[in-house]
């Protein structure tokens, strides 16, 4: 029979289930309880069924809150099309292979459709089933609404200090009025920095001397703009402790039937952003 937590717990009480119950309902071997029978030697044996592993790692996944239009994307099925997109691939797998002794974070910037989202969340859908641990994918634009980036009641500041590792999609890319927030997403930053925290990033293509001159020069791009009102010892932070890799190219989106692969013997399709 299985049992929830909430039929056990008593006012007060610090009773946990234990394995934790993730098993899946429906599950047709373990009919939701979590074990699998085996026969040993005309006796009953169980053991942890697979169910309860995909459950959790189902839920994890959820919790990464990976846009529905990335869910696809992998390692595998990305396509190179020029040095640049493969130095940038190479580097996002030795990040993921050495998690999470990784060193600094990873700064993908570069144009729309050259593949910057699509190699961020390659690493955390290989992190998060090797690990199955707590990492958040957020995208920035997002950062700066009502709604809280956690999604679940959480401090929304709070939740990109706690989690091991952390993606901010188009970063600096924020709307009008984020100006009177830089401060509290600040804190949050220089957390991660002092305890070696690390952080995917993706950006528009922009030029990082840019942001340290007195005036920035005419036509910046948005990012910059706004990440010039950072602090200046965050800047020298994002700079010298995450490894910055362009990626050039033309969009993935509108090329993908007319241009040949670098690389022939890569499979599936190129996508992101």
């Amino acid at each position: 029979m299985r049992h929830h937590a909430d039929s056990h717990m008593q006012p007060g009480s610090t009773w946990k289930p234990w394995p934790p119950d993730f098993a899946m309902e429906n599950c047709t071997v373990c009919q939701g309880t979590g074990w699998q029978l085996l026969p040993v030697a005309g006796m009953s044996a169980a053991r942890r069924c697979s169910c309860a592993t995909l459950s959790h790692l189902l839920r994890l996944k959820e919790r990464v809150r990976i846009p529905p239009r990335y869910q696809d994307c992998s390692f595998d099925n990305f396509i190179p099309f020029n040095g640049s997109q493969a130095r940038a691939l190479g580097e996002a797998r030795k990040f993921a292979e050495r998690f999470p002794r990784a060193g600094p974070g990873l700064f993908l910037m570069g144009d729309a459709g050259v593949g910057k989202t699509h190699l961020a969340v390659s690493v955390l859908h290989e992190l998060v089933q090797r690990f199955h641990e707590d990492m958040r994918f957020v995208d920035f634009t997002d950062m700066f609404g009502r709604q809280s980036v956690a999604g679940d009641g959480q401090d929304r500041w709070g939740t990109l200090k706690s989690t091991s590792l952390l993606v901010l999609d188009n970063f600096g890319m924020a709307p009008p009025g984020a100006e009177e927030q830089i401060v509290p997403l600040e804190d949050p930053l220089r957390f991660r920095f002092s305890r070696g925290k690390p952080i995917i990033y993706t950006c528009e293509r922009i030029r990082f001397d840019h942001l340290f001159e007195d005036s920035l020069p005419q036509g910046p791009a948005a990012a910059e703009v706004f990440l010039r009102q950072l602090h200046p010892s965050l800047l020298y932070d994002l700079h010298d402790r995450t490894r910055i890799l362009p990626l050039l190219g033309r969009d993935f989106r509108k090329r993908r039937s007319h241009h040949a692969p670098l690389f022939q013997t890569a499979v599936g399709n190129a996508g992101g952003a």
